[in-house]
């Protein structure tokens, strides 16, 4: 009795965990195909050649953002709106970076935590986002310049 009981039990996580991991794998297919088709994209008219990191960035357009390298091993910034409008590329070394922007948010707004920052563009200027909670557990985003440094909007208690 106790056998077919652990058996029973085995069965029942096993399925859990296998479910689990289906739904994540699918759950990361738009991601990895956006990723692709901007890599492809940045390659070819942005003369992209290494990437170090994708944003799927959503304001009110989307747009797909790649930091990486080009053939001159200099770092660019690749932004790819969504609508197939013009690629925007910029240097890295124009704007602040991830950590600063992160730095500029805790510093200013000091959080209870840092939960996600992106990339992209607002009204066609190259801007970070970053997603906090306080210790309440609402969510706020804050929009931080690429090119100063300073938060330039919010959207507080999400």
């Amino acid at each position: 009795m106790r056998k077919n009981i652990l058996i029973g039990i085995s069965f029942v996580l096993v399925t859990f965990i296998f479910t689990t991991i289906v739904f994540v794998i699918r759950g990361n297919r738009p991601m990895v195909q956006a990723k692709k088709e901007a890599v492809a994209i940045a390659s070819k008219h942005a003369d992209l050649k290494s990437v170090d990191k994708f944003y799927w960035f959503t304001r009110k357009e989307t747009t797909f953002t790649l930091v990486g390298k080009n053939a001159k091993n200099e770092g660019i910034i690749v932004f790819i709106p969504e609508d197939g409008s013009e690629l925007t590329v910029c240097n890295q070394a124009d704007g602040i970076t991830e950590n600063e922007a992160l730095k500029v948010v805790a510093d200013e707004i000091k959080p209870h935590r840092l939960l996600k920052v992106s990339l992209g563009l607002v009204e066609n200027d190259p801007t970070w986002e970053v997603m906090t909670e306080d210790e309440d557990g609402v969510i706020s985003y804050y929009l931080v310049d690429f090119g100063i440094g300073k938060i330039i909007g919010s959207m507080t208690n999400v």
